[in-house]
């Protein structure tokens, strides 16, 4: 299952990219997330919980944007952990500011889902929270 846990992760990040140039959040979060889904972005105080939380926090957070991208730099197979280093660029709507930022992701995968999606700022804690601290 492993190995099809590191798969899911790569595609739900090529589908994230195809919603942020106008694809459709629902498809996006119905096809890669558990019902019960709890995301965590480091920019939120609370959880984003279940699959209509999700695609509203989303859709709102694509509509900062002007331009928006991701590149995956590595991923880690912890087995039903998946860790993965994302770099990430774009240009706010409003202010045209730009920014550049490396963001730790640690999925937990159910059933071929995603239950949990955590963002850190830096990779040990990243592995600690996962459980692979080298």
């Amino acid at each position: 299952m492993s190995e099809e846990n590191v798969e899911l992760v790569r595609a739900q990040y090529a589908s994230f990219d195809q919603i942020t140039e106008g694809g459709e959040v629902h498809s996006w979060v119905f096809g890669y997330f558990d019902p019960n889904c709890e995301y965590r972005p480091v920019e939120e105080v609370d959880a984003i919980r279940g699959h209509e939380a999700l695609i509203e926090w989303t859709e709102r957070w694509l509509a900062a944007w002007s331009s928006y991208s991701d590149q995956v730099e590595e991923i880690i197979d912890g087995g039903e952990i998946v860790v993965a280093a994302v770099s990430i660029s774009g240009r706010g709507r409003t202010s045209g500011v730009e920014i550049r930022q490396r963001f730790f992701h640690v999925f937990e995968m159910r059933e071929g889902r995603i239950l949990r999606l955590r963002e850190y700022l830096d990779r040990d804690s990243a592995l600690e929270a996962a459980g692979l601290r080298e």
